[in-house]
């Protein structure tokens, strides 16, 4: 691989050394199979040599439609290689949402995995921009290129018979590694671009705090289009490891491919530990293997944290805290076995200490630091801090800011509210604005209204966060009132236009239709007044 930069500074660097150390280890344990990281380097490089031939040299984007598959981390790493950045694509995302992500970053390459065809041929006529396309296993690509002959195909016959292996890339360490997208106030998501600073960063940092080695077999549970993902793949491969995916990666099957997969590290939302328990799968040494288990996305409830403890009883249990424009996680906290000396407040595990290489500082209103012992809204800044969002410049001075009484550092708004403790440990306290959290994604309820909106032409929609009384857990119900004498959808109605336009975990538990919107003082919807009516009428 040929570079004038320092390897170290990219993100590929990790699975690179491991794999001139360990190469007849396995990297991967997909569905039974295992995979060695010579045989995965030498996939990802015929890739990555056919991406460099055919395309663009100035388009830095490759679109990975895959799930838990070879094909998927293949062409991860063959992105990678190539010098470009990966955007994970999800097939249970509806296709409109895809064709939009794929336009706005003006993505002409994508590689596609046998388990996301069906998927990838409803996108196909959605997509205006002329595309390489890649298909790691063999398929028929003859009437695929007659339907479509303005784009290109080649399928895992063409991969295999690529013969270069030496990869010219121009990646730098402020080139983008990855890009994902989050939720969005205008009712598009936001697209966050994470630099190979920022990620080797995070990977490096978390690697140093805890010892990893090439014996561990790490859960690759997250979607790829969750920041979560990043550390499984990457933090893995660096520690020499193995990364196991599972095909069914339904709940219930969870707590069985731990156990049979003897698997050692485990990075997780809690709300499926709650789900677990109330599955009554969360028993006592259920899971003797695990070596560390990694809590990330949500609040995580003192009672699961200690559920999952007696659980995994030799394992390190730890809460991560981080936005996605920061990088997986800029903060942890390691939960004391002995419950009583861990400080929840509210019943929430704390959110630890700021990672030792990153700033923070947390503000009121007019963005004045507070003292300790304060409630504000949580900055971050540092080398896992991203520059900004990809072409979004009102979200950028929304989102990250300069605080002339602190420094002349970029500091990025998280929205959260936190208490620093004396010892700079920080307590969750809370959202400052209409995001939130649900099953790790976060979610702008704004673009909930946006999407029911756009199904009436006169009606005002609210949607609210509640949290589910036994779980804790997070979720949404929008509230309309209509005028739209002429359009009279139902409660199922709704739904199903959402679900056309909505990814699964931005959907409303339920629709209600009132006659009156409430408001305050101000003349802004009274969100409060609307899950005081929920509460009251509903529950």
């Amino acid at each position: 691989m040929t570079n004038n930069n320092n390897i170290e500074t990219l993100l590929i660097c990790g699975f690179l050394d491991s794999a001139g150390r360990f190469g007849s280890r396995p990297a991967l344990d997909i569905d039974n199979h295992q995979t060695t990281y010579n045989e995965l380097l030498l996939i990802a490089k015929k890739i990555a040599a056919l991406i460099s031939a055919n395309a663009s040299p100035s388009q830095g984007f490759v679109a990975v439609l895959a799930d838990r598959s070879l094909a998927a981390y293949s062409g991860i790493l063959g992105a990678l290689l190539a010098g470009k950045a990966y955007v994970p694509l999800n097939h249970k995302f509806p296709t409109e949402r895809t064709a939009y992500m794929t336009g706005f970053a003006a993505v002409d390459t994508f590689i596609v995995g046998q388990e996301c065809y069906e998927y990838f041929f409803e996108l196909l006529p959605q997509i205006p921009q002329n595309i390489i396309a890649i298909f790691p296993e063999s398929m028929d690509l003859q009437q695929l290129q007659k339907d479509y002959p303005q784009h290109t195909f080649f399928d895992g016959d063409d991969v295999h018979a690529v013969q270069e292996n030496v990869i010219h890339s121009g990646a730098t360490a402020d080139s983008t590694a990855y890009m994902l997208f989050t939720s969005g106030s205008t009712g598009k998501p936001k697209a966050v671009p994470i630099s190979n600073r920022n990620a080797t960063a995070y990977i490096d940092y978390i690697f140093g705090l805890y010892e990893f080695n090439p014996e561990d077999r790490f859960y690759q549970v997250s979607d790829l289009t969750f920041d979560l993902s990043v550390q499984d793949i990457f933090l893995c491969w660096k520690a020499g490891g193995c990364l196991c995916a599972p095909k069914d990666n339904t709940l219930a099957a969870i707590p069985r491919f731990i156990k049979e997969k003897k698997l050692t590290v485990w990075l997780f939302v809690p709300s499926a530990s709650l789900l677990f328990s109330k599955m009554r799968l969360l028993k006592p040494n259920a899971f003797p293997s695990l070596r560390y288990s990694m809590f990330c996305g949500e609040a995580l409830p003192a009672t699961t944290a200690a559920a999952w403890q007696a659980a995994a009883p030799g394992s390190v249990v730890i809460n991560l805290y981080g936005p996605t424009e920061t990088t997986v996680a800029i903060t942890h906290y390691q939960w004391n076995k002995n419950q009583e000396e861990n400080n929840c407040i509210n019943g929430i595990v704390p959110l630890g200490k700021v990672f030792a290489t990153q700033q923070y500082c947390i503000v009121d209103e007019k963005f004045m630091p507070v003292e300790n012992g304060q409630i504000g809204e949580l900055c971050l800044s540092g080398s896992q801090v991203c520059k900004g969002y990809y072409r979004s410049t009102e979200n950028d001075k929304r989102s990250f800011i300069k605080i002339p009484s602190l420094s002349d550092n970029l500091w990025y708004r998280t929205g959260d509210r936190v208490m620093a403790g004396q010892d700079g440990c920080l307590y969750f306290f809370g959202r400052t604005d209409s995001e939130l959290k649900v099953k790790g994604y976060r979610v702008n309820l704004l673009e909930i209204d946006h999407a029911i909106s756009s199904f009436f032409s006169r009606a005002l929609v609210a949607t609210v966060a509640l949290a589910d009384r036994d779980s804790g857990t997070n979720f949404m119900v929008a509230f309309i009132s209509n005028t739209d004498k002429e359009n009279k959808l139902d409660e199922a109605a709704v739904l199903n236009k959402c679900k056309q336009i909505l990814p699964h975990y931005m959907l409303p538990e339920r629709i209600i239709f009132i006659d009156e919107m409430p408001l305050n003082s101000n003349g802004k919807i009274d969100r409060n007044a609307l899950i005081k009516k929920y509460e009251t009428t509903c529950l």
